[in-house]
């Protein structure tokens, strides 16, 4: 239970307190030596069958709720949601699309936003160096998910004949990520739908005289 106290005993142990981001840099916990030491031999095989199994349940893998599929806050997740959506998109069943990849959209942007929030106050931790540089990672992962999905949901737009609405997805993702293959295909959907257009080099006098010698010369 969690209580407030103000009496000396309590300030006492305030002080005791360690930052919770010290942990990482704890030395690992060791088993006592006395633990370590072998049990003495029993020949029987009910005992040996239950050593056994005690093993196998030391042996089981964490995996990283990130990664886990289920967790509806992780990457694994978010990328799932886009990739059915591209899917969807291509089978032409854009309304099927569209509920999935709104709400990732909203998320993938709220969690570049709270992890780079996260990032900004751990870094002036001294003790939380390397915790925020984790925060600086997942923010620009998150970061890439979101352009991805707000692709998908421009691309959404255009198909409902909704350019308007395509445009501020597609300009932030030139914004966001200006010098990858996803920049540059959102830069080619502005001018595919009108918003811009491609650079025409003007003709000089020496390419328009070279033009004019070669058909003489045919």
């Amino acid at each position: 239970m969690l209580f407030f106290c103000i009496n000396q005993s309590c300030l006492a142990e305030d002080k005791k307190i360690e930052s919770p981001f010290k942990q990482a840099n704890n030395p690992p916990i060791t088993t006592p030596a006395a633990v370590k030491t072998a049990p003495p031999v029993i020949n029987t095989a009910r005992t040996e069958k239950k050593a056994e199994v005690k093993e196998a349940k030391v042996e089981k893998k964490v995996i990283n709720p990130l990664f886990n599929p289920k967790n509806q806050l992780g990457i694994a997740a978010a990328e799932n949601n886009i990739t059915k959506t591209f899917n969807l998109i291509q089978q032409n069943k854009l309304t099927e699309a569209k509920k999935i990849i709104e709400p990732t959209s909203d998320w993938l942007t709220k969690a570049t936003e709270y992890h780079a929030n996260l990032f900004k106050v751990l870094r002036d931790i001294d003790t939380a160096k390397v915790q925020s540089e984790l925060e600086r990672d997942l923010a620009l992962r998150f970061a890439i998910l979101r352009d991805k999905a707000l692709y998908q949901l421009a691309l959404l737009n255009i198909e409902e004949k909704k350019p308007q609405e395509a445009v501020e997805k597609l300009v932030n993702i030139v914004r966001s990520q200006p010098k990858t293959q996803l920049g540059f295909n959102a830069y080619q959907v502005l001018q595919q739908i009108g918003f811009t257009y491609k650079v025409q080099i003007p003709k000089t006098a020496d390419s328009t005289n070279n033009g004019e010698k070669d058909e003489k010369t045919n």
